[in-house]
């Protein structure tokens, strides 16, 4: 089936994480069914080589600096010459230009979809300063839908924006399993990674530029792992997706610790399910956190999973499938992948509740199905 309406996508990331994997599953769901879409994006997006096959539309944009003002004229220039029917925002960056574009009356609907707790600070703090209140006004009156990845990210956006219950839906985060279903089996992984074959393994991800912003918990996985890999001594940790600054930093925590050279610092990889597949344990220490793809995909792949209780992810995690504890607490952090690594039987039946919980409610079709359906009601 070909829609006629001419849907844009803005993203303005030149690098890849969990945003641009929500926003590559979702486009290429959209053009399979017959959709008209524009990916309006920098000339060096990750998301062109990963849509190139898919039969997205790709328009240059960007990139823009925090207080480049040019990005929503361009945008409004090009949507009147393009009759654009919609557009569909992911960031604040974008949510401004969407905005301005849909107050200036083209295109007749804008979409944003709120990927986190909205304007938070690297402490995990609510900013209050001129671009909190700018971002309130710019979600009052910018948008016809606004969508948030769970139910927590609802409420906060709410809370912030002081909108009614109606104007914000939460739909949650759709998975590509088929991706995950085609990483290599445990003992292959492992030899990819370099890590022992017989090792105890636990794992986290996140895009991480500075451990100062502590949003992701780095600094609390890598205390965690410390007392972690002194307790096992079979024992390795493994944190990806570590820009040059972070790496530096974490070197510098673990610098004269013994239990040092069972760290594997790793860049951001693009074949993160390589990483799930060889690991035992997923650990997810954030701050605060929207929806978390590593943890949907840590329980589509089977692993038991130890997180901080914070926002989305304890609506996401159930008992069955891994353990809470409280955020900012390396030791209980610790304790809990300890508890784990003593009971491999515990891990077989959490791992096997969360691939039938993650399997079964955030399936990319699921997702894929919600959007379109605003994209109709919307369009009418």
């Amino acid at each position: 089936m070909v829609v006629s309406a001419h849907i844009a996508h803005l993203s303005a990331s030149t690098a890849y994480g969990g945003g641009e994997e929500h926003l590559r599953v979702l486009l290429a769901g959209l053009a399979q069914r017959g959709w008209r879409v524009t990916l309006v994006c920098p000339p060096a997006s990750p998301l062109r080589p990963a849509l190139a096959t898919s039969g997205i539309i790709f328009r240059n944009w960007g990139p823009f600096g925090a207080a480049d003002r040019s990005a929503p004229w361009e945008l409004l220039s090009w949507s009147r010459r393009e009759r654009i029917d919609l557009f569909h925002s992911h960031n604040p960056l974008e949510d401004l230009s969407a905005a301005a574009v849909r107050l200036a009356g083209e295109p007749p609907r804008a979409v944003t979809t709120i990927h986190d707790r909205v304007v938070m600070d690297g402490q995990g703090r609510r900013r209050r300063d001129m671009h909190a209140r700018l971002y309130r006004q710019v979600l009052r009156r910018g948008f016809d839908a606004i969508l948030a990845v769970s139910e927590a990210t609802r409420r906060d956006v709410l809370t912030f924006a002081g909108l009614a219950p109606h104007r914000v839906r939460a739909i949650v985060n759709g998975t590509d399993f088929a991706r995950l279903d085609a990483a290599p089996e445990r003992l292959a992984a492992r030899r990819a990674l370099g890590l022992p074959a017989e090792a105890f393994v636990f794992s986290m991800g996140a895009r991480v530029e500075t451990l100062e912003h502590r949003k992701k918990g780095v600094t609390e996985f890598l205390a965690a792992s410390l007392k972690i890999l002194a307790a096992l001594p079979q024992a390795c940790a493994c944190v990806v997706g570590l820009g040059r600054r972070a790496r530096e930093e974490a070197l510098g925590i673990l610098a004269g610790r013994p239990e040092a050279a069972r760290v594997l610092l790793e860049p951001f990889r693009s074949d993160f399910p390589v990483v799930l597949a060889a690991c035992d344990v997923f650990v997810l220490p954030s701050l605060y956190e929207g929806l978390s793809r590593g943890l949907i995909e840590a329980m589509g792949m089977g692993r038991p999973v130890v997180a901080t209780a914070v926002d989305g992810t304890v609506e996401a995690l159930p008992a069955a499938a891994g353990l809470l504890v409280p955020p900012a607490d390396s030791g209980a952090l610790a304790g809990a992948v300890l508890t784990l690594a003593k009971d491999p039987m515990r891990c077989a039946r959490m791992g096997e509740a969360g691939r039938v919980h993650a399997r079964s409610r955030y399936g990319a079709s699921h997702m894929t199905d919600q959007i379109e359906k605003i994209y109709r009601e919307l369009l009418a």
